[in-house]
């Protein structure tokens, strides 16, 4: 069992766009090369076996649209306890055929939505505009984790809205328009 985290530590909070029939959403399996904790509020994409990985790759004529996850990979809805029923209290059930992997469920950055999270990188200044995209890494902490970038020098997750602001659990969160923008392959 992991250890409980206080509610607020790691969030993706939709502010606008959400929940909406019409916005898309995906949810898929956290990849086996994925070997960090996974918190809502880090971005990941697709790998060829249709797993989420951390980061955005920046990969000459590679095209990776950026997901914005909303759960934590040992959350109770992603990732199923399956304990003993005999001895635990808390039993939780598969409601999924493979329990062994995470699934994950994550806002597709395809615009109309603007959304706050905690994973970004706290030492940088944030400003309306400033070009944002995902530390590529599926073995470290920092993986997933936003950062500030260059327009067209590295593919893009987003497009900062209103900045940096503390919210209501005491948190600093950074509100963002997700967007997908490659990198520039020239």
């Amino acid at each position: 069992m992991t250890t409980p985290r206080r509610i607020g530590d790691h969030v993706l909070n939709p502010l606008f766009g959400w929940p909406n029939p019409y916005t898309p959403r995906i949810r898929a399996r956290l990849s086996t090369n994925v070997t960090v904790p996974v918190y809502a509020g880090r971005v990941g994409h697709l790998n060829n076996s249709k797993e989420i990985e951390l980061g955005l790759p920046d990969v000459n004529k590679a095209c990776h649209m950026p997901l914005f996850i909303m759960s934590n990979s040992d959350d109770p809805d992603a990732y199923a306890y399956g304990g003993n029923p005999s001895t635990d209290i808390a039993v939780w059930a598969a409601a999924r055929p493979d329990a062994t992997k995470p699934q994950l469920l994550c806002l597709p950055a395809t615009g109309g939505l603007e959304v706050e999270t905690t994973e970004f990188d706290t030492t940088a200044t944030y400003n309306p505009g400033d070009a944002l995209t995902a530390t590529d890494s599926n073995t470290t902490a920092a993986g997933g984790q936003i950062v500030k970038t260059t327009a067209y020098a590295k593919p893009l997750c987003g497009v900062v809205s209103r900045g940096v602001r503390r919210n209501e659990q005491g948190k600093d969160v950074l509100a963002l328009w997700p967007v997908w923008l490659p990198r520039n392959q020239a």
